[in-house]
């Protein structure tokens, strides 16, 4: 069915644009329309939108309806009060909020949000130039079609919204000078931060995957070793210590381990942060010496 079709699409992709066009041509043609329109949340304006993908428009007609505020016309209408909107014998109809279907020959309309998860994402409408009224059945089917999309939309935007956040967060966390990674509950690490290219001379995807001991040298793991079983039973570790790094040589460090919950008061590794406070330390090292 045109329905299990589409659903299949979207699964394969996590981007639903490009399949929007085509599954609006089919529906167009399952219900008997001759014209639709999809307009989109404009991202410059929320309150208004914007033309994305259309079926039966002159080039003209395109550009005349490219864009409508909440609430203008009966698209507007649509979005404004994110409910479905289906009119019938629009010949007849003198309301200017029609008065751009009706210019475009049309005699019945069907409009329908995109929704999802409380947010509006754009609309969907369909237009017949020979139909006193889109069938109850045709206006199911649109609706279906639309939640569809609506849901793919705001699948998509929140994955996309989340990739931005975590680039984000890898930009602020590459500029820190102290060491953070996340290690998991066989002593792996799972990620880090530039820093540790810096300290341990080698690239940051060479570091994942592989075991504390084998980054820090022996002797160092040796010095903080019973710590970090500490933050993988569920205590948060704080700490100062001189420490021989393998490669990053002799440092004065303070370090924080916080356990990652699992749930049922299991942890699942933790979360590091080394600060390097050898500068300091041989500064106070010498004024006490001064004194």
């Amino acid at each position: 069915s045109l329905l299990s079709s589409i659903a299949q699409r979207l699964v394969m992709h996590d981007d639903p644009t490009p399949d929007l066009k085509p599954a609006f041509n089919a529906v167009c043609a399952e219900i008997g329309a001759d014209l639709y329109f999809n307009y989109a949340i404009d991202i410059a304006d929320p309150e208004r939108l914007s033309l994305q993908f259309c079926q039966g428009l002159t080039e003209a007609q395109k550009a005349q309806f490219s864009e409508f505020r909440f609430g203008e016309y009966i698209c507007g209408e649509v979005a404004a009060t994110q409910q479905t909107i289906t009119l019938g014998d629009l010949y007849k109809d003198t309301n200017e909020r029609t008065r751009g279907v009706r210019e475009l020959g049309g005699r019945s309309y069907a409009g329908v949000p995109l929704m999802a998860g409380g947010r509006l994402h754009g609309i969907v409408a369909f237009v017949s130039r020979s139909k006193r009224a889109f069938t109850a059945e045709s206006i199911a089917l649109v609706q279906s079609v639309a939640t569809q999309f609506a849901a793919a939309i705001d699948r998509s935007a929140l994955l996309h919204a989340k990739m931005l956040g975590e680039q984000r967060l890898t930009l602020i966390a590459d500029a820190m000078p102290s060491l953070m990674a996340v290690v998991d509950g066989d002593l792996r690490y799972e990620y880090v931060n530039a820093a540790y290219e810096r300290w341990f001379k080698m690239p940051a995807e060479q570091v994942v995957g592989r075991k504390v001991a084998s980054i820090l040298g022996e002797k160092a793991f040796a010095t903080i070793h019973d710590k970090m079983e500490r933050a993988l039973l569920g205590e948060r570790v704080r700490f100062e210590t001189d420490i021989i790094y393998d490669t990053a040589g002799f440092r004065h460090i303070r370090a924080e381990y916080i356990p990652r919950p699992e749930g049922n008061g299991r942890t699942r590794g933790c979360y590091v942060l080394v600060h390097d406070l050898t500068e300091r330390k041989q500064q106070e090292v010498v004024l006490a010496r001064n004194e």
